[in-house]
């Protein structure tokens, strides 16, 4: 049995590939940290959600993470009209409870990608938003799904947030704070498996 865990920077896709598969898997729920359920196994195939920036200390059979990445800029903007104290729990960020985002980085959408790019010892898929639907044959192969269970997935939507559409002074603060993330991903293909 597999754990479906989608995992990502949040505001950029989590929620709807989450919903998808526990439409197909069912959902165990959200979980803040994935130390919680470290040794935990599963007698199911079930959907997992979080924004953990921990992953598992052992390597399991028994898992696989899809991890949703995107422009890092339109991310900053969509979580300015979502923004709440428990993203940033989420996030692993508390002590930036009350900071400005257009101040200082206080998402440190990095971290993600530096705890989570690279080889764990169990099956990750890293997918860009942005081109989610250019890739859905990928994404059901790697969670074992058929073809036919695409129509299932949710019609595109337009992402509401385009940083492009602020202001001038605030597209300069973004660039200034947030560049060197969206160098990170700019350099990512749209989807990679580690395994």
């Amino acid at each position: 049995m597999t754990a479906y865990i989608v995992n990502g920077i949040g505001r950029c896709g989590t929620t709807l590939m989450s919903t998808f598969l526990s439409n197909i898997y069912p959902f165990y729920g959200f979980v803040k940290n994935l130390h919680d359920i470290d040794n935990k196994s599963f007698k199911n195939n079930i959907t997992i959600k979080t924004h953990s920036l921990n992953c598992f200390t052992q390597n399991r059979s028994d898992i696989k993470v899809l991890f949703m990445f995107g422009n890092i800029y339109n991310t900053v903007l969509s979580y300015k009209h979502k923004w709440s104290n428990n993203m940033l729990i989420h996030l692993f960020a508390e002590k930036n409870i009350g900071k400005n985002h257009l101040e200082e980085d206080i998402f440190q959408f990095d971290r993600y990608f530096k705890a989570w790019y690279k080889p764990l010892g169990f099956p990750v898929m890293f997918v860009r938003y942005e081109k989610l639907y250019d890739n859905l044959d990928t994404v059901l192969n790697f969670c074992n799904l058929n073809k036919q269970q695409i129509k299932k997935f949710p019609s595109y939507q337009p992402r509401q947030t385009q940083w492009n559409n602020y202001p001038q002074i605030d597209k300069e603060k973004i660039i200034k704070i947030y560049h060197k993330t969206q160098e990170i991903v700019d350099s990512l293909p749209d989807i990679k498996i580690f395994k």
